[in-house]
């Protein structure tokens, strides 16, 4: 970047004129069912997981979860689509309902600096990517709320998203590399008729 230089005593001292762009960081990763909530002021129970790398308190996650779940049901009013990305100045966020009753919002923080970094489609990725591992170890969610209370529901919610998410980086994220966790990687012509030819045998 460009810089102003100034010589003092024979020193020469450099400022940077421009900071580099920051990064997109991960805000929150929030889970929630708003059919749990059955009396005014436990809006709480809606929430099955609300993940952030910073403490918030239980008023600030309910009143995120408030206008995630406004957004949702005003979009529904005038459009047959649901919301699926929210675009401020500061963050970036993307819906995803996988199940009925269910949703998945991912909010990313950005700078102007940072903005051209994130993809609406990558974070989308990252969030179909998330919910479908989940599923492959435990089962779809409303099949897991038939089996198991919803306290240990979120105990097994926190207890695999929140070391899956330390290991994502937002700006790092292609999603050519979240297709459902899959890396798809070239190989031989040789290799590639005798994988065919096994999976033509198991179909068979």
């Amino acid at each position: 970047s460009s810089g102003i230089n100034a010589e003092y005593g024979g020193l020469t001292m450099t400022s940077k004129k421009e900071e580099e762009p920051a990064s997109p960081e991960l805000s929150n990763f929030i889970i929630f069912n708003p059919t749990l909530c059955k009396k005014e002021g436990q809006e709480a129970e809606n929430i099955l997981l609300f993940y952030t790398r910073k403490r918030v308190c239980e008023d600030v996650q309910v009143r995120q979860v408030g206008l995630c779940e406004g957004m949702i049901n005003f979009t529904n009013r005038f459009s047959e689509t649901t919301c699926e990305v929210l675009e401020t100045k500061k963050t970036r966020q993307v819906y995803f309902g996988p199940e009925p009753d269910f949703w998945m919002v991912l909010t990313v923080g950005i700078t102007e600096q940072s903005v051209k970094l994130v993809s609406n489609l990558t974070l989308r990725a990252l969030l179909t990517t998330c919910y479908h591992l989940f599923v492959l170890f435990y089962g779809r969610l409303a099949e897991l709320m038939t089996r198991m209370d919803v306290t240990e529901l979120r105990s097994k919610l926190k207890k695999f998203f929140a070391p899956y998410w330390v290991t994502i980086s937002v700006e790092e994220s292609d999603v050519t590399d979240h297709v459902l966790g899959v890396q798809y990687l070239s190989i031989d012509p040789n290799t590639c008729l005798c994988t065919q030819r096994f999976i033509n045998s198991l179909q068979d």
